[in-house]
């Protein structure tokens, strides 16, 4: 898991935007955030997606254009 962070923390180093911790557990590095504000925009457990703040393909606090694809499924808590 560190190694994976470190390789997290170079990734946006070099300008990469979206790089997170996947399939494995980690404290910050595997939601997504912000790039613009920092706001938590998907919370995950594990792979699995539990939150999604993000509102029409934007930030809900900034409201800069979040990149990625499927924004519509249900931002409460989804189902077990």
């Amino acid at each position: 898991v560190t190694t994976l962070e470190r390789a997290v923390r170079l990734g946006r180093r070099a300008g990469l935007e979206y790089v997170y911790v996947g399939n494995a557990p980690s404290r910050r590095n595997h939601n997504t955030y912000c790039p613009g504000c920092g706001t938590l925009l998907v919370e995950r457990h594990g792979l699995r997606p539990v939150r999604n703040a993000v509102i029409d393909g934007r930030c809900p606090r900034c409201h800069r254009k979040i990149a990625g694809v499927g924004w519509g499924w249900d931002r409460a808590v989804m189902p077990g």
